[in-house]
């Protein structure tokens, strides 16, 4: 059932099935979710990270040049995109954009460029990150943010 769930909401966010190189994020107890990942694994045909949601996430210090950018910090220097970084406890981070494009158009170019946000209606994303985001991977979805919205200005 787990896997019907998975694929159906897939579909119903990006309007394409689920691409091979694409990672599965399952929030489950580690212990407990083994042999679902296992099983999602096989049939969907892509890897499937188990996040433990009672993990203890320790911050980096802000204070450290070397220290990755965050995505809201990222976000709100790119034009157009309304974000208050000070307001991010969490690794969710919404913003909002002048309306340049409709929301659906502008994610679905993101998505088509290889950043996928979820669209919150009208002018209004959701942008997730996690632990096995790198600091790397936050740079070049900021990258491609920032030339789709130049593009589009």
């Amino acid at each position: 059932m787990l896997l019907n769930e998975a694929q159906i909401t897939w579909q119903k966010l990006f309007a394409e099935p689920i691409e091979r190189e694409t990672k599965i994020f399952l929030v489950a107890i580690p212990d407990l979710a083994a042999d679902t990942q296992a099983v999602l694994e096989e049939k969907i045909n892509c890897p499937v990270i188990i996040v433990d949601p009672y993990a203890v996430i320790e911050c980096p210090d802000k204070s450290k040049r070397d220290a990755p950018i965050c995505l809201a910090q990222g976000l709100a220097r790119i034009p157009h995109i309304i974000v208050h970084p000070e307001k991010v406890q969490t690794n969710i981070v919404n913003y909002e954009f002048t309306p340049v494009v409709s929301g659906a158009d502008f994610l679905q170019k993101l998505a088509a460029g290889g950043v996928k946000f979820l669209h919150h209606g009208g002018q209004r994303v959701r942008a997730v990150t996690n632990r096995m985001v790198s600091a790397e991977d936050v740079d070049e979805a900021l990258q491609r943010v920032e030339r789709l919205m130049n593009k589009l200005s």
